[in-house]
């Protein structure tokens, strides 16, 4: 399978002192990826915050949505998402 995150999207959510970011993934491959990881890092000016997301799987040609959250109510510079692991069940 080839799991991708498309780029978050720009306008993070501010909820009780913490920023919700969606983020969606895309399997391009020809088989469905289960448990899928994804780690984010988000840029605030000269600082990082990072956050893990876990999907139960996304389907052969499938998309998922999923939540990123991160501690603080300030909108991140930056968002980089990136698959570290999943299985080929």
């Amino acid at each position: 399978s080839s799991v991708r995150p498309s780029a978050a999207r720009a306008l993070a959510r501010v909820v009780r002192a913490s920023t919700l970011v969606e983020i969606i993934l895309t399997n391009e491959g020809t088989k469905t990826a289960a448990a899928v990881k994804v780690h984010l890092t988000a840029t605030y000016g000269t600082e990082e915050r990072e956050s893990d997301v876990d999907i139960d799987f996304v389907p052969r040609g499938g998309k998922r949505e999923a939540i990123a959250v991160f501690s603080g109510t300030e909108r991140p510079a930056t968002i980089t998402p990136k698959v570290v692991g999943y299985v080929e069940p």
